[in-house]
């Protein structure tokens, strides 16, 4: 369309629009105004102008027109004309009372409050200040007149901060794009506030001093490598997945989540939070016609709905400075982010590795659930035996409507210590950052893994491809612009063979590839755990010193002055020192993992060179299957079959075999995450270490009295300790249970917090107390029996130090 086609409607919307606005002002439109990206705050601003209705000629003539045919016809106008079909105008909403951020990314609206709130406590702290200006008693009024002095000193006064909200300990600033991302946040929040926003000569002022600030506080300027992953490097992660036994999930399902995720996130390039609000109805199936002849082909349909929006390039908005243009832009952007993108996986039947088909891990899925709507379609070999019908295209195939509202990332919970899966609720996007990061550090790879890794892969081969044009590829990364992808997609490794190019010789593709990917820096030897001796190290450290003196002092004043001031000082320096411990352990263990490339080289070199060496993979891969569960052993050899023959019966059997191997391991029970401590041996039918220990110390006493059995020593101190610790660390209940063996009976815990976390896990459905023989009618009474009986306070908080003597073991 042409641009007087926009210009006159977008007239004509405004003529109307000042025709029903009550409040006698009107506004114009700004042609430098545009709306930011879906991270940034809203940035549309108004010019508030003298009430003229905005009209175009065309608006004009047709207003003139109109009042000419009511004075030609007067007998009209005594007539009542028929509005029935006209709604009424019965709104009372006002746009005055819309925030700016209104439909913004719920991120970008935290960001916001957490600059408001920072904006709010510097004004608490200019305002008691001497010599105050009024304006710092109210953080509105002194937003409304803040100097470009005033926004450089806040944000001197933010890298300064060291506790946030509930006085957590922040991490700090570290990098300068956080410096210039709290400067964006605080653009939102003048304009939310004011309707307007920083005069270009205030902003200058500002990046001036932030470049101070930045040479101020050492800030690092360098940006991010963006190292990508690519399909080779997924797929040995999914093979570590389904491997690694340092990892247990509390279902088979989470594991098999876990290698699907890998999938679709780099076949379909989607960001964590619109991978993870798939369901199942977001996916279509189908059997295709082959074009080319031959059997019927399994394709899957993957329709991604966008969760970002407003997001992308501003700079065409701002360019554009006429109504018209603005609206076309909006118009275009909307139409780009608010859409969705549907991909098309057809089954690939040549491709040897199953372990990263995503067919056998949806179909997998599908036929666990018996998802499909019709009942006789309830195994991937029925599902091989349909056809095309006559002159159709395709025969769908049409999930249960209770299914289509399950997610496919869904969240898993343990309730009353069983564990329940979800459908209903997806996975939170720490959850799953927090596994591929986990689960990337057993897999050997030194850099961070988190989900933008395989948009940084993805990108760079859609970007290489000469199938994928720049349009295409904008549409599939959801980009207005190029420049995004240069600007935050593009890999800073160059994977361009200079030299070769340089001197007209092939480039070396494969290599150069391999050197700039994740899997460059993979090492399986990398330590992921802080040894005993560097754990102890961190207890000598300075700062952890300091908090442990400062809380013994608190301590010694509340043996003096026990007020419910004084305890609560208490706590809070308790958790201070935990926190100090917890922070100074992660900064020493990724330093440790930083310097283990170079130590392990030159012991590497040396053994080499000393003759040494010895590859031994093949006998750690024995080792690793050793370990496994039988359910996972036989579901990587159906996975890790090759195949053996040309024939497509043989190749749809080896596939039929992996998808009924995945249906089968999805409802395994892995037990859940592993807890305590590392390397401990799985639980058997013999005594403990502590009863081991006993062994010694109770042959005298079994010599003397033969009618006393080792078993009842144990079981009778073990009851003694229950009976006289302060805050016990056994469990009374798994005491009193005689169907239990000795040595789950008479365990105990490393700490006392962990009695209450297995407590609260195991036995808050118990009705009544092994231990007593006292029968309790609610949760509530066993919470209150165990606290007043057994001293096991399920309710509080304990972060107190234990005082001398209350864990003893007494016979």
């Amino acid at each position: 369309m042409s641009s007087t086609y926009y210009d006159v409607e977008l007239s004509d919307h405004l003529a109307r629009g000042y025709d029903s606005d009550t409040s006698g002002v009107s506004f114009r439109p700004n042609g430098c105004d545009s709306d930011e990206s879906d991270d940034d705050e809203a940035r549309g601003s108004t010019t508030q102008t003298s009430p003229e209705p905005l009209q175009s000629s065309k608006y004009c003539d047709r207003a003139a027109s109109s009042s000419k045919s009511s004075a030609q016809n007067p007998a009209c106008s005594g007539t009542l004309p028929d509005f029935s079909d006209d709604p009424a105008d019965d709104t009372d909403e006002d746009i005055a009372n819309i925030p700016l951020d209104y439909g913004r990314s719920e991120k970008t609206k935290v960001r916001g409050i957490r600059i408001e709130q920072r904006w709010h406590k510097y004004c608490r702290v200019k305002a008691v200040s001497p010599d105050a200006l009024s304006k710092w008693n109210d953080p509105t009024e002194a937003l409304r007149q803040v100097t470009p002095n005033d926004v450089h000193r806040f944000l001197n006064y933010c890298l300064k901060l060291k506790y946030g909200q509930n006085g957590r300990h922040l991490k700090g600033t570290k990098k300068a794009s956080a410096l210039r991302a709290d400067w964006k946040s605080f653009q939102g929040y003048f304009r939310r506030i004011n309707r307007m926003r920083i005069s270009s000569e205030d902003s200058e002022e500002i990046n001036a001093g932030i470049r101070k600030l930045i040479d101020k506080f050492g800030l690092n300027q360098q940006e991010r490598g963006k190292e990508p992953v690519f399909v080779q490097d997924l797929t040995e992660l999914n093979e570590t997945i389904l491997r690694t036994q340092e990892r247990r999930f509390h279902f088979g399902f989470e594991r098999i989540q876990m290698c699907l995720f890998s999938m679709l996130g780099i076949f379909t390039v989607n960001r964590l939070s619109a991978l993870l609000s798939l369901q199942f109805k977001h996916l279509q199936f189908s059997i295709q016609k082959n074009p080319e002849g031959g059997p019927p082909v399994l394709l899957a349909e993957i329709r991604s709905e966008h969760t970002k929006r407003l997001l992308g390039s501003e700079t065409m908005y701002v360019y554009a400075t006429t109504p018209s243009q603005q609206a076309r832009w909006l118009t275009f952007f909307s139409f780009l982010y608010l859409s969705s993108n549907t991909f098309p996986l057809p089954e690939i039947i040549d491709d040897p590795s199953l372990i990263f088909s995503p067919h056998v891990f949806i179909f997998g899925i599908l036929f666990w659930l018996q998802a499909f709507e019709s009942p006789a379609l309830s195994s991937i070999e029925r599902l091989r035996r349909l056809f095309v019908q006559g002159d159709c295209q395709q025969m769908p195939l049409h999930l249960k409507p209770e299914v289509e509202d399950y997610y496919i990332f869904c969240k898993t919970e343990v309730i009353n210590g069983y564990p329940v899966i979800r459908w209903d609720q997806p996975m939170a996007e720490a959850t799953m950052s927090a596994r591929l990061k986990n689960l990337g550090e057993i897999h050997g790879w030194l850099h961070s893994m988190f989900a933008h890794r395989m948009r940084y892969g993805g990108g760079k081969m859609l970007n290489n491809s000469d199938a994928v044009s720049e349009a295409q590829q904008n549409l599939i990364m959801k980009h207005a612009d190029t420049r995004t992808f240069l600007n935050h997609y593009l890999p800073r490794h160059i994977d361009t063979d200079m030299q070769s190019v340089m001197n007209g010789r092939k480039s070396n593709i494969s290599l150069m590839r391999a050197i700039t990917r994740m899997s460059r820096w993979i090492d399986t030897r990398r330590p992921r755990h802080l040894t005993a001796e560097q754990r102890a190290s961190i207890r000598e450290h300075p700062e952890y010193v300091e908090a442990v003196q400062l809380l013994d002092e608190q301590t010694e004043i509340c043996i003096h002055d026990p007020t419910e001031q004084m305890r609560s000082r208490r706590d809070k320096l308790a958790r201070e020192k935990l926190n100090t411990f917890g922070r100074l352990e992660r900064a020493l263990r990724q330093q440790v993992r930083k310097e283990f490339d170079r130590k392990q080289a030159n012991i590497d070199i040396e053994r080499q060179l000393s003759g040494a060496a010895i590859d031994d993979e093949e006998a750690k891969d024995v080792l690793r299957t050793d370990s496994m569960l039988p359910e996972q052993i036989n579901l990587l050899e159906k996975l890790l079959t090759w195949p053996t023959s040309d024939s497509l019966e043989a190749e749809w059997q080896r596939r039929n075999a992996a998808v009924a191997a995945i249906s089968q391991y999805c409802c395994h029970l892995e037990g859940g995450p592993l807890r305590g401590r590392r390397k401990r041996p799985a639980p058997s039918d013999e005594p403990d270490e502590e009863n081991t220990a006993m062994e010694n110390r109770t042959t005298k006493i079994a010599s003397i009295s033969p009618e006393i059995s080792k078993e009842q020593s144990l079981l009778e101190k073990a009851g003694n300790y229950i009976r006289k610790a302060k805050k016990p660390r056994r469990c009374f209940q798994c005491y009193g249970d005689t169907l239990l063996p000795v040595h789950r009976r008479t365990h105990k815990y490393s700490e006392y917090k962990s009695t209450l976390r297995h407590f609260r896990d195991k036995h808050l459905e118990d009705r009544r107390c092994h231990m007593c023989s006292e029968d309790l009618l609610h949760e509530m009474h066993l919470r209150r029996h165990a606290e007043d009986v057994h001293r096991l306070a399920t309710e509080r908080n304990y972060y107190a130090k234990e005082e001398p003597g209350s864990d003893i073991d007494t016979d």
